[in-house]
């Protein structure tokens, strides 16, 4: 899989929501009577939490699902032919973890620029109906 390589976008709104957690986490460690190690950490994990967020979006961002099926092994396959292609193409897999058979559809995602000509391979291995 490739991970992009430009580098993660923070805007002031998330700045200020870091601000305004550290600040909310300080007066509730205080108020508890926890130490201020306590608060500290609770920053950390606040920031941990938005730094994934940011890298989760980022990875995200000019993403274009083309395919979207119940099963993992058919999103699996259109991966795979997408990829034979020579399209870029993962699969956001659905499958909730400890769920067994309650899933949600699994996804075949493609780069924005990527997604007519996958499309067009799509279409071309299910003959053009939907």
């Amino acid at each position: 899989m490739d991970i992009p390589t430009r580098p993660l976008q923070f805007s002031l709104r998330s700045l200020l929501l870091y601000v305004t957690a550290s600040a909310v986490a300080f007066a509730v460690c205080k108020a508890l009577g926890f130490g201020y190690g306590f608060a500290v950490f609770c920053m950390a994990c606040i920031l941990l939490g938005s730094i994934m967020v940011g890298f989760m979006a980022s990875l995200a961002a000019g993403q274009v699902t083309v395919a979207e099926t119940d099963s993992r092994e058919e999103a699996a396959f259109l991966c795979e032919l997408l990829l034979k292609n020579g399209i870029p193409a993962r699969i956001h897999d659905g499958e909730l973890p400890g769920f067994g058979m309650m899933t949600r559809p699994s996804r075949v995602i493609v780069p924005a620029q990527e997604c007519v000509r996958a499309r067009q391979v799509l279409e071309q291995r299910t003959g053009g109906d939907d």
